[in-house]
């Protein structure tokens, strides 16, 4: 009698963020041999892959396969870089991190937009910024706060000014900066607005425990911390094409 042997098959993920879309956006850009080869390798048909993710009827299966589609096109074209060192690109890594909604001055509290995952390991700190839509969970409910694009660095410092400071003129300044060449003196006061947004993800109040996850994200930038505490550490900041609950291989 032949021994009892497992098969080797993907792992599975327990995703608590995909972003509908990045993935559109990316997946119509490649090119069609290419997608046919990439579908063929991770074993997912291309038809239920080509499918338009931002109808929010379709289903779970659907989405994944595109993210695996997406991802491998993405792993063995681009350049993906590492949490120490993201590079230009993407970045991937996992770490134990933390993550809730981040309210801003143009949104009721019941509302909130934003959604953070913030993490550090020793010297390396990351803040993954994104549309509140895109958790998993989340797509079903009221569409209509969700019409700007939260994952775009100039919303993303929006929030982040007012959430922080408190202050509505502040918040207004930042999402301004995208509109006017010349800064304003609220953000001359703000100083890099990127590297404003990292330093304040690393303070915002979030009364959560961290947990082990693992993300695919586009860099938005990077830097040294200056907040009390972080003092020497890399920060990275990214909005994610997925997020996950890691378990160790």
């Amino acid at each position: 009698m032949r021994p009892w042997r497992r098969r080797q098959k993907q792992p599975l993920r327990y995703y608590l963020y995909i972003s509908d879309a990045k993935l559109d956006m990316l997946f119509s850009q490649i090119d069609e041999s290419i997608l046919k080869r990439i579908s063929a390798e991770v074993r997912v048909d291309l038809k239920l892959a080509g499918v338009t993710l931002r109808e929010r009827e379709q289903p779970i299966v659907a989405r994944t396969a595109k993210l695996r589609v997406v991802e491998r096109y993405i792993t063995q074209y681009h350049s993906v870089g590492t949490i120490t060192d993201p590079g230009p690109e993407y970045f991937r890594g996992h770490m134990n991190m933390q993550w809730g909604w981040l309210r801003g001055y143009r949104w009721d509290d019941q509302n909130p937009p934003i959604v953070i995952f913030r993490g550090r390991e020793e010297s390396d700190f990351v803040a993954l910024a994104g549309s509140r839509r895109h958790v998993l969970g989340e797509q079903a409910g009221d569409t209509s706060r969700n019409a700007e694009a939260f994952s775009a660095l100039p919303n993303i410092l929006a929030v982040v000014g007012e959430h922080i400071s408190g202050s509505p003129e502040i918040g207004q300044a930042v999402h301004d900066l995208r509109e006017h060449p010349e800064p304003s003196e609220e953000s001359t006061a703000i100083g890099d607005p990127p590297l404003y947004a990292l330093n304040s993800f690393a303070v915002t109040h979030m009364p959560v425990p961290p947990e082990p996850l693992e993300f695919l994200a586009v860099r938005l930038t990077e830097g040294s911390m200056t907040e009390s505490g972080f003092e020497g550490v890399h920060g990275v900041l990214g909005t994610p094409l997925y997020v996950a609950r890691w378990r160790r291989p």
